[in-house]
């Protein structure tokens, strides 16, 4: 008998997938709607989600969605951030 993929992460690493790709969501409705910062911030968040999990935790497809989203959201917001 095998084990599906999904039953084979754990848990607890659940609920951080989910709020990786809540924020995730909510940036994207933030993005859709011209609200360009707060699009930026649930990004953020959603990366700090994933940044504080081990790793593997969080979909390799989430991290990637949020890093692409959160580019195109300073690009069309027009600066660069600081670092």
């Amino acid at each position: 008998m095998t084990t599906p993929a999904l039953a084979a992460r754990s848990p607890a690493a659940e609920p951080a997938a989910s709020a990786a790709a809540n924020w995730l969501r909510i940036g994207q409705e933030h993005y859709g709607a011209s609200r360009n910062d707060a699009a930026i911030a649930a990004y953020q968040c959603g990366l700090a989600v994933a940044a504080a999990e081990p790793s593997g935790q969080i979909p390799t497809a989430t991290i990637s969605e949020l890093h692409s989203h959160l580019g195109n959201a300073w690009m069309v917001r027009g600066t660069r951030p600081r670092l």
